[in-house]
């Protein structure tokens, strides 16, 4: 961390938390404008869970940018990605079909996976005693992401807006966090230590493969509820607008219980213990995804669907703290490696939902239901990660 005294800890907490909440765009935002979409463009379901994935799968480009990161820093690289990030959005308003919608949605989500990986490493490097704390505050950013994104598409569908002003709207809100990055004092690299431990040497760690898996697993449980909310809500293109504000709403409460459940992670973990916190929410995660697959009707997918939100809320941030108590040498490549395992579990899992929604009779229940396996693997995390034995970080 830099020895430089102008640096202001919450100061660079309030960013991360301003770039985080940008992140909620994308989920919140496109699956809430998904039903007018489809029926504008005649989208199946595939089609639309590639679209909402597309953002997602632009994170494999970030294992690059965290190199530049650990070694020149992270404010031009959190400008760029500002302003990748709003350029994105104003393409995607201006795409006039579906392969430039998705190449548009691709370039938004650049931005996103440059800054992403990045934040977690620049908060921890000035809150190096408080990580599990201070990780679990900023990804409730995301949640309150989602809660803002919710909330103002709500009114601006009910005022009129087109879905293609709702995006360029959100292409506006990127650019605050961006100056903010130009102008505030940062730290300089994020590892602890006068060297970084090299990423070819955590890549023999079996526990940090380990962590990779359950980062994985965490971003797809994550985020297939996220992006399938509303258009389970609204059951279908042919009945667009009807529901509009029922599943606002549910994506309103996701985003609260996702947000409540980061928060109250972060006072919890300490007094109940990791590994059994963790192991319940995992247990919660199966229980919600099975009710949202079995239980007919919208309140019980969007109950179902909020329970596995408030569950799932603790892996992401609290895996993510672990490896820096474990590895706390690691550097931004570490966090890159572990935010990109949640990332292509997370740009996966939409797809795979929506692909098996095709091919089934049952639809979209069936995808969720064959979803509520994977917390099985944070289950595993549970037990094998948090283990005493496992904090030499072999």
């Amino acid at each position: 961390m830099s020895d430089d005294r102008s640096i202001s800890r919450p100061r660079v907490l309030v960013l991360g938390c301003l770039a985080i909440v940008t992140m909620g765009f994308g989920p919140a935002g496109l699956a809430l404008c998904m039903p007018a979409i489809a029926a504008d463009l005649r989208l199946d379901y595939t089609q639309q869970g590639l679209l909402l994935s597309a953002g997602l799968w632009a994170f494999v480009i970030a294992l690059a940018a965290a190199g530049v990161a650990d070694r020149c820093g992270f404010r031009g690289l959190l400008v760029l990605a500002a302003a990748v990030q709003a350029g994105g959005w104003v393409w995607i308003s201006c795409a006039g079909g579906y392969g430039a919608l998705c190449a548009a949605a691709f370039a938004a989500g650049c931005g996103g996976a440059l800054a992403d990986p990045l934040l977690t490493p620049m908060v921890c490097a000035v809150y190096p005693e408080r990580r599990a704390v201070v990780s679990n505050i900023l990804h409730a950013g995301y949640a309150v992401g989602l809660v803002f994104t919710a909330g103002l598409v709500m009114l601006l569908q009910s005022a009129g807006v087109h879905w293609r002003g709702i995006v360029t709207t959100f292409g506006l809100l990127c650019v605050p966090y961006g100056l903010l990055a130009l102008l505030a004092p940062l730290p300089r690299r994020a590892h602890h230590g006068a060297e970084r431990l090299p990423l070819r040497r955590l890549l023999r760690r079996p526990a940090f493969w380990g962590l990779v898996a359950a980062m994985f697993a965490a971003g797809a449980v994550e985020m297939a509820p996220t992006n399938w909310l509303p258009t389970m809500i609204e059951a279908g293109p042919q009945r667009v607008g009807r529901h509009v504000t029922a599943a606002g709403a549910a994506m309103l409460l996701f985003g609260t219980l996702l947000g409540g459940g980061r928060l109250l992670a972060a006072g919890v973990e300490r007094r109940v213990g990791l590994r059994r916190w963790m192991a319940a929410m995992a247990l919660l995660c199966m229980a919600g995804l099975a009710v949202a697959a079995l239980v007919s009707g919208r309140a019980a997918t969007a109950a179902g669907l909020c329970v596995t939100g408030f569950g799932v809320a603790c892996f992401w941030p609290s895996l993510l703290a672990l490896a820096g108590d474990r590895f706390p040498s690691g550097g931004a490549s570490m966090f890159t490696v572990l935010s990109v395992a949640g990332s292509l579990g997370a740009a996966a899992a939409p797809v795979a939902v929506g692909w098996v929604a095709d091919r089934s009779a049952g639809g979209l229940a069936t995808g969720l239901g064959l979803l509520a396996l994977v917390p099985l693997a944070l289950l595993a995390a549970a037990a094998r990660l948090t283990r005493r034995a496992d904090c030499t970080g072999r």
